[in-house]
């Protein structure tokens, strides 16, 4: 690798890592896993060097390359379906910190979870959610509604 590839490379980590770490920590709902989605999408990106149109263009290709990533951890994990004991531990310790929220968004379906982590934590607009997620506003829309309506009775339940 050259050297002249150095400080944008540098650059690029220092703008997104923060932003995928949590995007891949809420979608995994393990510290180990998320380190290593986030570092697999800087390696992807490492391995193809894409050019991107825009600064929006740029983020939007690494946070869709971090949610297919996080796919395919799921279904490899689905495939072995075991659970180290400290991502158990990890998992009921930001329950306890976040009072309840976190974990009800964790508890989303996934098509939901990622809707309402882009749109209502990292701020997104609904356009930019769609674009992100390959699908029409209007599905968003509907996703989050729907996932408002089962963070009511989710956080309801708790606290009945």
């Amino acid at each position: 690798m050259n050297t002249s590839g150095a400080p944008d490379t540098e650059r690029i980590y220092a703008r997104y890592a923060d932003l995928l770490y949590r995007l891949a920590f809420t979608h995994l709902s393990s510290a180990a896993d998320a380190e290593d989605a986030v570092s697999d999408v800087f390696v992807k990106y490492l391995q193809t060097q894409p050019a991107f149109l825009s600064e929006d263009h740029e983020k939007a290709w690494f946070i869709r390359v971090l949610i297919n990533q996080c796919n395919d951890m799921h279904r490899r994990k689905a495939v072995r379906a075991w659970t180290p004991l400290d991502a158990v531990a990890e998992v009921a310790a930001a329950e306890e910190k976040d009072s309840g929220l976190l974990a009800a968004v964790q508890r989303l379906p996934e098509k939901n979870r990622i809707a309402v982590l882009l749109h209502y934590f990292e701020g997104y607009s609904l356009s930019e959610t769609a674009q992100l997620l390959q699908t029409t506003e209007a599905a968003v829309k509907m996703r989050l509604m729907r996932s408002r309506s089962l963070l009511k009775s989710h956080l309801k339940g708790a606290e009945g």
